[in-house]
């Protein structure tokens, strides 16, 4: 039985390998031990970067932190007026100019 026939295979773009001359036997000896040290170090680093979720952090590397405040306020409506200019900040669904019965609460939907 013979050998089957292997499909044929685009051109590769981008190989030099014909613009190179082969490196002496000292050489290629010394790459694949290099590369075959580093390469499975490699490979962890890459999965465990993958694996990662996102840290959020501002500019200067500090980490950000999301948080929700409450703060009591004798003047609701006043602290939602204040508030309402902000570019940043919606009041909740069913906030109006007074506290929505709240009893002095007011919640941003940022």
């Amino acid at each position: 039985m013979g050998r089957p026939e292997r499909p044929e295979r685009p051109e590769p773009v981008g190989v030099l390998i014909d613009d190179y001359e082969l490196a002496a036997p000292e050489v290629s000896d010394f790459q694949s031990k290099v590369i075959g040290a580093g390469l499975p170090t490699l490979i962890d680093l890459v999965a465990e970067m993958r694996s990662a979720s996102p840290r959020l952090a501002n500019t200067d590397g500090d980490p950000l932190v999301l948080i929700e405040a409450t703060l009591a306020t004798p003047d609701p409506a006043g602290a939602l007026a204040a508030l309402s200019g902000h570019p940043d900040f919606e009041p909740a669904d069913g906030v109006d100019d007074d506290d929505g019965g709240a009893g002095g609460r007011v919640a941003p939907a940022w």
